[in-house]
């Protein structure tokens, strides 16, 4: 047997199902993509917050200006409506290239979060762009295996990480640990339990390029990540990601089976669908509860709906889009959520029209909230708006009549308006 024979035959190659594993993966990796985007969108206040910036690369700072949270917002819903694209297999070459440059920008530019699996989700998404292109629009074994050969260094270069006395003692895990029923469990063996995470890992690197060690790595992998939500690991939806990579790992028979229970017609979309489509999903993002909605609508609108759309059903699916980020405001509060982290930053920079603004927008999207009538009743006081201020008090009274803090308030308000003697 020839060397190239037995690298074959041992490491991870082509495989006569490549098409229903790529489009197996890509379903469930960018859809747990799209909501990694939209939980971010919360935290997205904190770009360019008074004109404070701190890039992965310090010299992005001096060749570029700091971040406006407005533009970062269309970026990040852009890049919720790519990856949607992505996993429905809507306009490949083009949603792909798109959504590595948008999602690169907003992880580079400015440091978001310390979740570093972004420089990993990064360079996977460069990765299957090059792959879309060059194969127009189709995700090829040779993508696949360069996305193994990065998860084999991301694992490798975990446990070299933790080549570390406080993490071989068991000190680290110990501290990450936070369930009582978990602490319990493992009281007394942090040790070995470190030991076991940090062997766990180097094997798992090996079985990412040995396909005779592909149940292993399947079978342990998953086990290993799902172990990290159980156990309450913060670390954003890693662990997901994760999971859904594991499905290129997964036996032929398996994948077949999955991916012959969906049938998707393939009928040649007509002429005039496409607008009619167009304008619907566009009013659909027009009207999320977002400053910035109608942008990213008129983007959708002229760009990318139509953009690589070859099927009725590429055209039909992209309609549902709007519908589940509506319900995600619905069932999330990520919408509150990103208002209200702008109304705090502002409050605290002495900014109150701004701050009230951002106030204003969180009573909207939930009028039950009831620190949000607070904030904005102590901010209309402060702008000497006493009547304003009083009913966004008795709107928090309506809603907590018990709070301690409010008959000072309403009293405050009344008496700057002259109705309490």
């Amino acid at each position: 047997m020839s060397l190239t024979q037995r690298w074959q035959d041992w490491c991870l190659e082509d495989r006569p199902d490549d098409g229903a594993r790529a489009a197996l993966f890509r379903f469930a990796f960018f859809l747990i993509l799209a909501v990694d985007c939209w939980e971010n969108i919360a935290h997205l206040g904190r770009y360019g917050a008074g004109r404070f910036n701190v890039s992965h690369f310090p010299w992005m700072d001096g060749l570029l200006p700091a971040p406006e949270k407005e533009w970062v917002l269309v970026l990040v819903l852009v890049q919720v409506f790519l990856a949607l694209r992505v996993a429905f297999g809507v306009g490949l070459k083009w949603s792909l290239p798109l959504l590595a440059a948008s999602y690169s920008t907003t992880y580079f530019w400015s440091q978001l979060d310390s979740y570093q699996h972004h420089y990993l989700v990064a360079m996977m998404l460069w990765l299957l762009a090059a792959g879309a292109v060059l194969d127009d629009g189709r995700i090829r074994g040779w993508t696949l295996r360069g996305l193994g050969g990065l998860v084999t260094i991301l694992y490798f270069w975990a446990a070299v990480a933790k080549m570390d006395p406080l993490w071989l003692d068991g000190q680290t895990i110990n501290t990450q640990i936070t369930p009582v029923w978990a602490r319990e469990l493992f009281e007394g063996h942090y040790a070995a339990l470190a030991w076991l995470v940090l062997l766990v890992e180097l094997g798992l690197a090996a079985a990412w390029q040995v396909r005779r060690l592909a149940p292993f790595a399947l079978v342990v992998g998953v086990g290993m990540h799902i172990s990290i939500e159980v156990l309450d690991f913060r670390i954003g939806v890693f662990s997901y990601l994760m999971v859904a990579m594991y499905t290129l790992l997964l036996p032929e028979g398996v994948v077949r089976w999955l991916t012959d229970r969906v049938h998707v017609p393939s009928n040649p979309v007509p002429g005039w669908l496409l607008p009619v489509v167009a304008a619907a999903v566009a009013m659909g993002w027009w009207l999320l509860p977002f400053q910035g909605s109608a942008l990213v609508a008129a983007g959708v609108l002229v760009v990318l709906v139509p953009l690589g759309v070859r099927t009725r059903a590429q055209a039909l699916v992209q309609l549902a889009f709007p519908l589940l980020l509506w319900t995600a405001c619905g069932m999330s509060d990520v919408a509150r959520d990103y208002y209200r982290y702008i109304g705090g930053d502002t409050r605290r920079r002495a900014l109150p029209e701004e701050a009230l603004d951002a106030y204003t927008q969180v009573t909207h999207i939930d009028p039950t909230y009831f620190s949000g009538h607070i904030r904005r009743g102590d901010l209309l006081m402060t702008l000497g708006r006493p009547a304003e201020a009083l009913d966004a008090f008795t709107a928090a009274a309506a809603l907590e009549p018990g709070s301690n803090d409010l008959p000072r308030r309403i009293e405050a308000a009344e008496a700057a308006l002259g109705t309490r003697p």
